[in-house]
């Protein structure tokens, strides 16, 4: 079995935001594109606490 690298998100040390995100944050994320973002079409939203800018 390979061992896997952890992601730059996986510690709140190692986060741009400086701590982990919970659920609720995802999860709120998912409601704007579901219901708010009306006039949106093939946005991807990335929920990282910014670390795809590391």
């Amino acid at each position: 079995m390979q061992a896997t690298r952890p992601s730059p998100a996986s510690s709140p040390a190692r986060n741009p935001m400086g701590r982990l995100g919970a659920p609720a944050e995802v999860a709120r994320a998912m409601l704007f594109l579901a219901f708010d973002a009306t006039y949106t079409t093939g946005a991807e939203l990335t929920v990282d606490g910014g670390a795809a800018q590391l």
